[in-house]
């Protein structure tokens, strides 16, 4: 991949199947629309945050008023306000997660956001910060929201993730998992999710703005997952999701949260970000991994934004931006979750990260040329990018 050959985002549908696809659209945000906010936990993964963030861009895609949208943020704040400490500050389930959505919204309505209040949470918390590094709970998620959201966090997340990291990007499994998970104590996690692509993604868009500190972590995150690569071109991944101590490594699912497709836009990232062409043509071999991996063979499950349909097709949507000969299979994968949701296998669940609020999300921009920007809290782009 050339790091300066990104396209603008294009929708894989066409004509008939767009119409197809936004009528799903429009009656996932009807259901969205008719739940009561108040009764649902704040959260942007499986809260009021982010259906609030799917109703949005669904307003912003037909037109259509942002009221609902409004109330399921005010809502979220509202909990949120209420009792802060049950919360936390994740990005996946506390006050991160809903300060992007609302740093989202200033954005999509031209206004640039403040986050003085966030802020005065995080900076605190950074300076001693001993738990994960990751997306969801860890400092990958809080800069995530400090790059949507602007102010002063992104500088103390990039320093302390220099302090713990360092070279090896080990996942402490108690810090992020608990006592009850079964994976060993200390391992590399290769998913973009948990693991090392997260960080990549991450400070490659730092880098971008000129941070050196942002840069050096670049290189060390892209040589970590450069070196578990699989060097067998008969396997079926060229990643696999987590290098734990006496395991061989396996081949790995095709999803948003674990796989190639994540981790070749992480390394397109980190190749635009250096202006290294041997990063860009590591991510182009993931990719090609990804796109020639088939539905029987990928390892989905469901339909969700998480490790479903919708993530994958989203983020192979993603993927044929940076190298157009994805974009055939990105679009067998977006037709098949139009056939999926159109054949009533929608998640029960109504939330962003594995339900209907996701789909939506996948579907919508699938079927619009319209630049999908809510995908930044998956760090599957980045402003400006």
């Amino acid at each position: 991949m050339r790091p300066d050959s990104v396209s603008p985002w294009r929708g894989l549908l066409r004509a008939e199947e767009r119409e197809r696809a936004l009528r799903v659209v429009d009656d996932i945000a009807r259901r969205l629309g008719s739940l009561h906010p108040e009764d649902l936990n704040p959260a942007l993964c499986d809260g009021s945050a982010g259906i609030a963030l799917a109703l949005a861009h669904v307003s912003l895609a037909t037109g259509g008023d942002r009221a609902t949208a409004d109330d399921f943020l005010c809502s979220a704040y509202d909990t949120l306000g209420a009792a802060p400490a049950a919360a936390g500050l994740s990005l996946a389930s506390g006050a991160c997660g809903v300060g992007w959505v609302g740093a989202h919204f200033d954005r999509l309505a031209g206004v640039e956001p403040t986050s003085g209040d966030m802020d005065d949470l995080l900076l605190p918390l950074l300076e001693e910060w001993d738990g994960p590094w990751e997306l969801f709970y860890g400092l990958v998620g809080f800069g995530v929201y400090a790059l949507e959201a602007g102010g002063g966090c992104l500088a103390p997340v990039l320093a302390r993730l220099s302090e713990i990291a360092v070279d090896d990007w080990v996942t402490d499994t108690l810090t992020l998992f608990g006592p009850t998970s079964r994976r060993p104590p200390r391992y590399v996690d290769l998913g973009l999710a948990h693991g090392v692509p997260g960080v990549l993604a991450l400070t490659s868009a730092a880098a971008r703005s000129g941070d050196g500190r942002a840069s050096a972590l670049v290189a060390s995150a892209a040589r970590c997952l450069l070196a578990h690569e699989f060097r067998h071109t008969s396997l079926d991944s060229r990643f696999p999701a987590t290098i734990e101590p006496g395991v061989e490594p396996t081949p790995t699912q095709v999803a948003w949260c674990y796989g190639d497709a994540g981790a070749a836009l992480a390394l397109a990232a980190a190749s635009a970000a250096l202006t290294d062409p041997d990063i860009g043509a590591a991510a182009a071999r993931a990719a090609a991994a990804a796109a020639t991996r088939s539905y029987e063979t990928s390892g989905v499950a469901g339909l969700g934004l998480c490790h479903g349909t919708a993530g994958v097709a989203h983020t192979m949507g993603r993927l044929a931006c940076h190298e157009e000969s994805v974009t055939p299979a990105a679009r067998e994968w977006a037709l098949r979750l139009l056939h999926e949701a159109e054949s009533g296998r929608l998640p029960e669940t109504p939330g962003v990260l594995d339900g209907q609020a996701g789909v939506a999300l996948a579907l919508l921009a699938a079927a619009t040329d319209i630049d999908p920007t809510w995908d930044r809290v998956l760090l599957l782009s980045s402003i400006g990018s």
